[in-house]
This record gives C-alpha cells, structure tokens and sequence, in this order.
C-alpha cells in the first residue's frame, strides 16, 4: 500500500480520535473493477464540509489529506453532516495504486 494513502488513513484517524467524540469508528478496503477504495466512518458529531473549505487555515488536516490524495491521482471525498458522522472516502485505480507503491 502506498505511504501517501496510509498517511491520509492515518489523518483521518487522528482527526476522529480529536475532534468527533465517535463512539464508534471503522475502516473498509474494497476492490472492485479495478479500483481500490478506502473508507474511513466514524458516528461523531459531524461538522460542516463546507465551513471546513472556506477555512482550510483552520483544517489544516483536511488539506493535507485532500493534497496527498491529489499527489497520487486518487479520489478523495468527504461526507459529513452535523450530528451524523463522518466518512472519508479514497479511491485509486490498482495501476496508480502500483505506480505509487
């Protein structure tokens, strides 16, 4: 697995633990056509993806995820409402994934 997508796991890690309060958190690998897909999920407080953008300065892990993801050509999408969670989700093609590696 590539050292980028680990970091960005790791991120997404490090941020539920300080800021969701989640009770509950998983991380999912699957494979399907050719494309690897992560997805972090945590059920904490959620927040305000867009308030998250227009403040980068403040999240600065949120960016650092984004830009390691661009690094590699993969996906990187965020889902999250306020009080309900949220999902990182990162998706590769395998050859990127190989290239990468």
């Amino acid at each position: 697995m590539s050292f980028q997508i680990f970091r960005i796991v790791q991120e997404a890690l490090n941020n539920i633990r300080k800021h969701s309060n989640a009770s509950k958190v998983s991380v999912d690998v699957s494979q399907n056509n050719g494309t690897i897909q992560f997805k972090i999920n945590d059920n904490g407080i959620g927040f305000d993806t867009i308030d998250a953008e227009e403040g980068q300065a403040s999240r600065l892990g949120l960016y650092n995820m984004k830009k390691r993801a661009d690094e590699i050509g993969a996906d990187f999408k965020i889902v999250s409402n306020i009080g309900e969670g949220t999902q990182v989700i990162i998706s590769l093609t395998l050859d990127k994934l190989e290239a990468v590696s």
